[in-house]
């Protein structure tokens, strides 16, 4: 769970994969979900991922986009991370960096 300064309406969001995703392909993510919340207790889905479409490389760039519709002004975000890329419940996972993006 993350907060902004301000709030913003995010349009789409991106994960770097971790140093030794190559290595240790459980850590890393398959599916998940991302929320939103103006006040940090009332939050709504904003993207539900079901097939990541990532791959275990190092230091890898993945992208995704968040339905218009969906888009809100938000100054909290939350991810759930519920899959490995196998498929398996995730119990930890390694991301290098996360970016959130907005119009």
């Amino acid at each position: 769970e993350f907060s902004l300064v301000g709030s913003a309406i995010a349009s789409a969001y991106a994960f770097v994969t971790g140093n030794d995703s190559g290595q240790y392909a459980e850590r890393t993510p398959g599916a998940w979900t991302l929320y939103g919340s103006a006040d940090g207790k009332n939050w709504k889905a904003l993207d539900e991922v079901k097939d990541s479409g990532m791959v275990a490389k190092d230091a890898e760039y993945f992208g995704y986009e968040i339905d218009e519709e969906a888009r809100f002004r938000c100054r909290y975000y939350r991810i759930v991370f519920t899959e490995d890329l196998n498929g398996f419940v995730i119990s930890s996972f390694q991301l290098n960096q996360m970016y959130l993006y907005s119009d």
